[in-house]
């Protein structure tokens, strides 16, 4: 039987005998759904590898407001890359969405497993970039001229998700969630979607997701 961490970018070409050893050196966790897992700001000093599941991310922009709801974490993923390279404060909030399995060691012993394996490092580096590439396309999509194209762009995002994942839904995204993720009224995305819902552009599907039927028209 494979080892479950070599599914992980991180650990590839690692041999049978030292991904026992470093499986060994960790824990596997378990999460519920909305179990918080890591929290935003917090210091922290373990990297989690989700096995599987389905996690959130969500940023706290001020007191008393709405949580920013950044995206999900599917499995494969790591969270907590980053404190390998000095940033030890986490950036977002991390709750599980459906039942989640993690394996969790802490940087101190995956940066010694690491250092016997140079090629980790380099997996490491462009897991990182990644993740910042992910952030700066992000950045694009909300610093587009007007409120259709933002939406077009996520409506597109989450359908490439939804097929990238079909057996493993995310949660149901209310029209609230859209708008807040891209800086939009609640009113003006209901406006919007009803008009792609009546020209045949999106459905949902039976898990409550959105679907995109046919291109999307460049302009509203």
């Amino acid at each position: 039987m494979d080892n479950i961490l070599s599914q992980f970018a991180l650990f590839q070409n690692w041999s049978p005998a030292d991904l026992d050893e470093l499986l060994h050196q960790g824990e596997l966790v378990t999460f519920d759904p909305d179990d918080l897992v890591c929290e935003q700001n917090a210091v922290h000093s373990d990297v989690f590898f989700l096995i599987q599941g389905l996690m959130n991310a969500t940023l706290q922009t001020g007191e008393g407001s709405r949580p920013f709801a950044f995206g999900y974490i599917k499995s494969g993923s790591c969270i907590g890359l980053p404190a390998l390279a000095g940033q030890v404060r986490l950036n977002a909030t991390v709750h599980a969405v459906h039942p989640s399995q993690c394996w969790k060691i802490s940087t101190d012993l995956l940066e010694a497993a690491m250092d016997r394996h140079p090629l980790a490092w380099k997996a490491c580096a462009q897991q990182i970039a990644l993740g910042v590439a992910h952030l700066l396309d992000y950045i694009e999509m909300l610093a587009q001229p007007d409120g259709y194209t933002k939406l077009r762009r996520l409506l597109e995002k989450m359908d490439e998700l939804a097929r990238e994942c079909p057996a493993f839904p995310p949660a149901p995204i209310t029209q609230r969630d859209l708008g807040e993720r891209i800086g939009l009224s609640r009113e003006m995305v209901n406006r919007m979607m009803r008009a792609l819902r009546q020209g045949g552009y999106i459905e949902v599907d039976d898990f409550g997701r959105i679907r995109v039927t046919k291109p999307l028209p460049r302009r509203f």
